[in-house]
């Protein structure tokens, strides 16, 4: 029993590690190239995002349900509520729902000056 905790330790302690240190090592040598994606990609982009969330979603909530545990369908209910704004947030991409709209209003809106 002890192997197998230290085996599940040691397994998520190099997860995390690479979690950590993978993005750091792509910044660190790619870090000064400016990417600029269109709405199209960005728009694209969201809807697997969309999809994890909603697997995310049903899985709490199904498991927390069947073991009668509260918070974890809480957490179900929380996956469901990001899994619904994300395709909103991808059609809200420059050039999806507003045709020829260049992206966002600058700050200040309709009160900056001519």
């Amino acid at each position: 029993m002890a192997t197998i905790l230290r085996l599940r330790l040691v397994s998520a302690l190099v997860i995390g590690a690479v979690a950590v240190v993978l993005p750091l090592a792509v910044l660190s040598t790619h870090g000064d190239h400016k990417v600029m994606l269109t709405g199209t990609i960005h728009f694209w982009a969201i809807w697997p995002a969309a999809g994890a969330a909603t697997a995310a979603a049903v899985t709490l909530t199904i498991v927390g349900a069947r073991r009668g545990d509260a918070r974890t369908v809480l957490m179900g209910t929380s996956f469901s509520a990001m899994a619904a704004l994300l395709p909103l947030h991808g059609d809200g991409s420059p050039g999806r729902l507003l045709r020829g709209a260049p992206g966002p209003p600058p700050p200040g809106g309709s009160s900056r000056a001519a």
